[in-house]
């Protein structure tokens, strides 16, 4: 029975850390034939936000993790598209082809003034007593998505074609379905959605091992009502055939207590056509994605205050056996962690890739300022809840 172990953190190592004050974010963690693994990571220098083009590094291991190489810089020459900007999630087929999501074009976040988005006071007063005030406008400096393929474990790229991202970004990892397809989560405006509608979310499918994807289709659309934001997400393939969707919503009627980031849960029963309603079931709860264990149980990782959270069930999701903290942060102290991604070692323990602030002996000078970010690695096995470590877990 599932319910008769829980999964803890072993250990957690250092995966890509780079010299003097520069920063790496966004882990790809893949496997590639011999069994080696290469963690990619997006670096830069300074504040992360200013920056017009990240520089992607990748690191090798040849023990599992244990140990990795200097991080090289991957993209040295233009491909066919151009050099890309940044990656994002990564996956490995059986056949060996490595798939990364590239991004072209510049990464500078414009503050939300210059795309016209602002916070439009509405004369409600909440119950908690606050002013009302709603977020009304679009964000558009969004860079195109392309997946990036190689077939030679990494020595050379290939660039398939653009992927409808509804207008924003893929936001979260690559699910491989029992049919052969690829999933990939995408959150965004709905084609034709007027301009004061937020984010819905979705995805998008590949029938061809990634290098063309579908039109999206809608998992949770932006409700008018609630004024939500359904964005970041994770969907798996249970294996009584259902799909359940995990995914970040929060709420963008801004009265300064009962605004919040959730996790809600949805499913299918009919291969991804129609959902059920979403229902929140944690709070403060990021950055999403998901995964089947090795055991057939479901978890669940996203990012909150207090550091890195993973919850598991044994029920596909309904209910929830524990939720654990795999790596903590006092949120007083500054700094930023999640990007994730997962791989299951063949000894059956998991590999969590993320990134985090590198020193954390230091607070910063307030709760918004991230400082170096590096990518770690987090081991996750196995114990027996009456043991030790599971007492502690």
């Amino acid at each position: 029975m599932m319910n008769e172990y829980r999964w803890v953190v072993e250990k957690v190592k250092v995966g890509c850390e780079m010299p003097a004050e520069v920063s790496t974010i966004h882990p790809s963690l893949v496997r590639v034939r011999n069994g080696d693994l290469l963690l990619f990571g997006n670096t830069y220098s300074g504040n992360r936000f200013v920056s017009k083009s990240y520089t992607v590094v990748v690191c090798r291991s040849a023990d599992n993790g244990e140990t990795w190489s200097k991080p090289q810089e991957t993209f040295t020459k233009p491909l066919a598209a151009g050099k890309p900007s940044a990656v994002g999630t990564g996956t490995s087929l059986k056949s060996g082809r490595i798939i990364l999501l590239g991004e072209f074009g510049s990464t500078e976040c414009k503050n939300k003034e210059t795309q016209g988005i602002k916070d439009v006071p509405t004369g409600e007063i909440s119950p908690y007593g606050f002013p009302v005030v709603e977020t009304r406008g679009r964000w558009t400096d969004v860079p195109p998505c392309r997946p990036l393929l190689s077939d030679d474990d990494g020595e050379t790229w290939q660039v398939g074609d653009p992927i409808d991202c509804l207008s924003y970004v893929a936001g979260g990892s690559i699910t491989h379905l029992s049919d052969g397809s690829l999933l990939l989560p995408v959150f965004g405006y709905r084609p034709g959605a007027e301009d004061a509608e937020q984010f819905s979310n979705g995805y998008v499918l590949s029938k061809d091992d990634g290098r063309t994807w579908g039109p999206p289709a809608i998992v949770a659309a932006w409700d008018r009502r609630v004024h939500d934001m359904p964005n970041e997400m994770g969907i798996v393939e249970l294996p009584d055939g259902r799909w359940v969707a995990l995914y970040r919503n929060q709420f963008q009627r801004n009265d300064y207590n009962s605004t919040g980031v959730f996790l809600f849960r949805s499913y299918s029963r009919d291969r991804g056509r129609t959902w059920t309603t979403g229902e929140q079931i944690f709070p403060n709860m990021g950055y999403t994605v998901a995964t089947l264990l090795p055991d057939g149980a479901l978890m669940v990782i996203g990012h909150c205050l207090s550091g890195i959270l993973y919850a598991v069930s044994s029920t596909g999701g309904e209910t929830w056996d524990y939720q654990n903290l795999l790596w903590g942060r006092d949120p007083r102290d500054g700094g930023d962690c999640g990007g994730f991604s997962l791989l299951r070692l063949d000894d059956g323990r998991m590999l969590v890739a993320y990134y985090a602030r590198a020193d954390r002996s230091k607070p910063l000078p307030n709760a918004c300022e991230y400082g170096k970010q590096r990518l770690e690695l987090a081991w996750l096995k196995k114990v027996k809840p009456d043991s030790v470590q599971g007492r502690m877990r």
